[in-house]
């Protein structure tokens, strides 16, 4: 890795924190130099921790969005017991 990159990976730890998906895509793009370049022991680490954050985010949005999807749907379609009559 460049000193650019190393210093691009930094800068966005400290601006945006660890955890940002600003950072996992910079993990990603260093992890697939190191790919093309064939080096895969140093781009395995890169990409592991660009999984981690994005699935760490992506999961409590999904999570959020469920929780407003089963509220939505219990206010929309109300639950009915399983043996009641269809109202007409």
């Amino acid at each position: 890795m460049n000193w650019l990159e190393k210093a691009t990976l930094k800068f966005l730890e400290i601006v945006k924190g660890p955890n940002h998906p600003s950072v996992a895509v910079c993990l990603e793009k260093i992890g697939k130099f190191y790919f093309e370049m064939g080096n895969l022991e140093e781009a395995e680490p890169h990409f592991e921790r660009a999984l981690k954050i994005i699935e760490k985010k992506l999961w409590g949005q999904i999570f959020k969005r469920s929780d407003r999807l089963k509220c939505l749907d219990r206010s929309v379609f109300p639950p009915r017991r399983v043996f009641e009559s269809p109202r007409e």
